[in-house]
């Protein structure tokens, strides 16, 4: 099966500077690809206890119900209104990671996963908008979708489905997809797909955590690290109070500047940004290696074999503010490392390379090689047989 190929014609960079994260845009033809996977293989998937999945009817109203399913339950379903929706299926399907991988042109660390949607006539998941942004990637038969109005804070919501579903859509534009077609909606804008026929769809997400998200995580790592030594102490030392209740300004910028000179590390924040960015969606598919393995054991096995990233792991770096050293950050844990190895870690980070040839005729020095053979040992690298 040949591999999908973005059109030739698309202009990357216009959509970046006027339409990411902006406004809904209509990509017809942008992907040419044949058939990835069939409404069977799918429904195949959905019957795995480890794979995420759900099914929505929506005959008379919308209902919802998730996987793992029984064979059964496909064939006793109707002919129209029901929707099959699988997660994540890049990370069990080399194809389909091969689609993900066409927009490239974002930062993987980005990207969180290949959704796709298996839809009869009439089907979909009715009127919503998600968090994040989001390609949906048209594959066989047709689907029309109706895009609406940017929500907010106090967009009405019907939740009686388990669905979060709008109680008022008010479509401005509508688009009928085919094969190859691509539909971008940003952050917050209310669509609804409706298949015309027995249909696929491929939905690209990307993670968009929340400021309480990130507050709570950012939050626990700092409280982790804190000692139950430091503590606020009152420095009242003004005449003898008449209102034994009031806390008194002093004391709160106090408690207050003790709390905010913690939230004020940057290289801290980076350090744990980092870490939940590309920790994982499912931890319980790795594989770690619990031996004695040394580097140079793995540099002796890789001479049999391809030393590749594992598909389902999470990489990205940053430089740290005195850009003397860098973080690597590989499934949820970060690595401090001398910035000298910036152009190799950058290149491990990008899935399309061999860490064979990456390696060859590099230096590798110890802290580096300390790295690479934890990240053996977690699984993020691995040998492939040739």
């Amino acid at each position: 099966m040949s591999k999908p190929f973005l059109n030739p014609n698309f202009d990357k960079k216009h959509f970046l500077e006027k339409k990411w994260c902006k406004t809904p845009f209509f990509l017809p033809n942008l992907i040419s690809f044949n058939d990835l996977i069939s409404a069977e293989e799918l429904s195949g998937l959905a019957c795995e206890e480890f794979i995420e999945s759900r099914l929505i009817t929506n005959d008379k109203e919308f209902s919802l119900r998730h996987g793992p399913f029984l064979e059964k339950e496909f064939m006793e379903l109707p002919n129209s209104n029901w929707t099959l929706l699988v997660q994540s299926v890049d990370l069990y399907l080399e194809e389909i990671k091969n689609l993900k991988e066409l927009f490239n042109f974002l930062p993987n660390w980005l990207l969180e996963d290949v959704m796709i949607s298996y839809a009869t006539p009439g089907g979909g998941v009715g009127p919503h908008f998600d968090h994040y942004d989001v390609f949906l990637i048209q594959g066989q038969g047709q689907r029309r979708w109706r895009v609406g109005q940017k929500c907010d804070i106090d967009t009405p919501i019907d939740d009686s489905s388990g669905l979060e579903l709008l109680s008022n859509l008010k479509a401005s534009q509508e688009f009928l997809l085919n094969q190859g077609d691509v539909l971008y909606i940003p952050p917050n804008f209310a669509h609804w797909g409706e298949s015309i026929d027995e249909s696929i769809c491929f939905s690209i997400g990307f993670r968009a955590p929340s400021e309480s998200e990130m507050l709570e995580g950012f939050g626990l790592m700092i409280a982790s690290k804190t000692s139950a030594f430091n503590r606020f102490i009152s420095k009242h030392r003004g005449p003898l109070l008449k209102e034994h209740g009031k806390i008194d300004d002093a004391d709160l910028r106090s408690a207050f500047t003790m709390i905010q000179s913690r939230l004020s590390d940057y290289g801290e924040f980076c350090q744990w940004f980092g870490s939940f960015m590309t920790s994982p969606k499912y931890p319980e598919l790795f594989e770690e290696i619990d031996n004695g393995i040394n580097f140079s054991q793995i540099m002796a096995a890789q001479k049999l074999g391809t030393l590749a990233l594992n598909p389902i792991s999470r990489l990205a770096y940053c430089e740290l503010p005195n850009r003397e050293q860098m973080l690597l950050f590989a499934d949820g844990k970060s690595y401090k490392l001398s910035i000298n190895n910036i152009n190799l870690i950058s290149g491990i980070c990008d899935l399309n390379l061999c860490i064979n040839e990456l390696l060859k005729d590099y230096e590798i020095s110890e802290e580096l090689s300390k790295v690479l053979v934890d990240l053996f040992k977690k699984g993020a690298i691995q040998i492939l047989d040739n």
